[in-house]
């Protein structure tokens, strides 16, 4: 077999004859809100999400379309199975493209909790000029498991944590195990300041067989700044920016979904960027 590229065309697209996923969902939560601490408020919610009958692409990604056709105990190269007939060869027997058409064939499970505490207060309450008000709110997620199973012949992908072609191959971004997102906003009159903080810990390739030249990407931390103007009841301003540390976009390899292209879903891509805008309501 001839084959002189080792990226591998793949052609994706919808099915007429997609069925309805099938999902359990289990979820339990309780919110704290301690009277001696007016304003505060927790809250805690596990929540566990078990999908049949998943719309993906079919085998999950190209390369385990080809692992499973090739490699496969069950499969072994046999041409009648729809993972070989999947994969589309020229004339001279190299392949051409690898067909991923969306069907209701693969399964996935997640399973965390999301932990948010909540605190607004005036100023002066706490002992400091009475200068407006303060409200604080930290949102964070564990997500402790998140599996694809891609078909029935196919092993189960542990994808929280992970990034690559196996478990992000469907495009749908990259799940850190843990993420906090946090927001203060600081009113005094018809003034505003409001900063958020969004953290997305670090994640490994998900291909431990192969070296890559970035088998890790760094955790990332966006901070966005704002300020806002209630001029009156009818105009509002807004200035600000956004990843104001200028947070880079990783530059992956071959290990990324598609190639070089990155995860846009997760990561920024533009940078620090500026903006500004007028409302007018009547």
């Amino acid at each position: 077999m001839i084959q002189a590229n080792q990226q591998t065309q793949t052609l994706t697209g919808g099915n007429p004859n997609l069925e309805p996923e099938v999902a359990d969902t289990y979820t339990a939560g309780v919110v704290w809100t301690p009277s001696f601490v007016p304003g505060l408020s927790v809250t805690v919610d596990y929540f566990n999400i078990k999908i049949d009958d998943y719309i993906a692409s079919f085998g999950g990604s190209t390369a385990n379309v080809l692992s499973v056709c090739y490699r496969n105990a069950q499969v072994n190269g046999n041409p009648t199975s729809p993972y070989c007939r999947a994969v589309n060869r020229l004339s001279n027997g190299s392949i051409d493209f690898v067909s991923l058409q969306l069907q209701n064939v693969a399964k996935q499970t997640t399973e965390g909790v999301d932990i948010q505490v909540s605190y607004q207060f005036d100023l002066v309450d706490v002992g400091l000029p009475d200068w407006g008000s303060l409200a604080i709110r930290t949102l964070y997620t564990n997500t402790w498991d998140l599996t694809f199973t891609p078909d029935e012949i196919s092993a189960p992908l542990k994808c929280a944590d992970k990034f690559g072609p196996n478990c992000n191959g469907g495009g749908t971004g990259i799940t850190p195990r843990h993420k906090v997102n946090t927001s203060v906003r600081w009113a005094y009159k018809n003034y505003g300041v409001n900063v958020i903080w969004n953290h997305l810990d670090d994640v490994i390739d998900d291909n431990p067989a192969s070296n890559f030249t970035v088998e890790k990407i760094g955790a990332k931390n966006y901070i966005n700044l704002s300020v806002d103007w209630e001029a009156t009841e009818n105009v509002a301003f807004t200035a600000g920016v956004r990843n104001l540390t200028q947070e880079s976009y990783p530059v992956l390899g071959g290990n990324a979904s598609p190639p070089n292209s990155g995860y846009p879903n997760t990561y920024d891509v533009l940078g620090r960027v500026f903006f500004a805008n007028f409302t007018l309501r009547y």
